[in-house]
């Protein structure tokens, strides 16, 4: 950076101002092309010296940004299918329990629903038990319903991914027996800004 001595004075500005305006006098932009040099250099160097660390705090902040938007509501969540979070958790929690399609990982994909932590969508069936078929349309589940519902195992399978096969059931308690009878979904979709937050 330019010493306190070189750098330019309120009354330079003046002087190349009207150096540059006077198109009659082309002779007096050399004379001060000195004065011109040292603002550029002057005032370029000062951008560089607080621009840079402006940029890197703003690309800091964004990804930031990206990372929370879930939690606050700010950015559009990004959905897939059910079978993915299930693996994904899978993995995570060590549930290696394929033949019973991993139940640890759809238990723990269903309380953190239940705890508002992450967000599922799916296709509502029109009556209870999913009699009459199922909506065209996914809507976001409550977290509420997560309370007499289990993550059903078809939710587990990418073969059934798309069909209109219910992927919730009624909770099994402890006993054996299973809870009243609810509306289900089919298509089951999670937030996986959710999960990956829940699980990084």
């Amino acid at each position: 950076m330019l010493e306190s001595s070189a750098r330019p004075k309120t009354g330079d500005w003046v002087v190349i101002l009207v150096s540059v305006a006077m198109i009659g006098a082309p002779e007096a932009i050399p004379q001060h092309l000195g004065h011109i040099g040292g603002l550029l250099l002057f005032y370029g160097g000062l951008a560089g010296a607080i621009g840079y660390p402006i940029i890197r705090w703003g690309i800091h902040l964004y990804r930031w940004l990206r990372r929370h938007a879930a939690a606050d509501g700010t950015s559009a969540a990004t959905w897939k299918p059910m079978f993915e979070a299930v693996a994904y958790v899978a993995q995570k929690i060590k549930d290696a329990d394929e033949k019973n399609c991993w139940p640890q990982a759809r238990h723990a994909l269903r309380q953190a629903a239940l705890n508002g932590e992450i967000a599922i969508r799916g296709r509502r069936s029109a009556n209870l038990m999913g009699e009459s078929g199922y909506s065209k349309v996914e809507t976001d589940i409550p977290k509420s319903y997560w309370e007499t519902a289990d993550i059903g195992a078809l939710a587990t399978s990418k073969d059934v991914a798309e069909a209109n096969d219910c992927h919730t059931f009624p909770h099994q308690f402890s006993s054996g027996h299973f809870g009243e009878k609810i509306f289900l979904y089919a298509r089951l979709q999670v937030d996986w800004n959710g999960v990956t937050k829940k699980w990084p």
